[in-house]
């Protein structure tokens, strides 16, 4: 370690060493849990994500609207989205 050139500098110098280190580990912990708290990460347990036009569908009510609007939903699964487009009936 280098000299700090008084023992009060160098009290100086060690708490902000270790403030420093403690942010860091507060950063990386925060990065953790916003990536927990992500829809990807719902993706990645297995679960599905449906859109309408840029909009996330939550209820089948939506969904049935969606449809009857002749919109197309896309269903979004970890490895990526399936168009499901709208048919009109034979």
């Amino acid at each position: 370690m280098a000299s700090c050139g008084s023992l009060i500098g160098c009290r100086h110098d060690n708490g902000a060493r270790g403030q420093l280190r403690h942010w860091q580990a507060r950063v990386k912990q925060l990065e953790r849990l916003r990536h927990t708290l992500g829809y990807t990460a719902t993706l990645e347990r297995g679960f599905a994500v449906v859109w309408s036009h840029g909009r996330v569908i939550t209820r089948k009510h939506q969904g049935q609207k969606a449809t009857g609007l002749r919109k197309d939903l896309h269903i979004e699964f970890v490895d990526g989205k399936l168009r499901l487009a709208h048919r009109a009936p034979p």
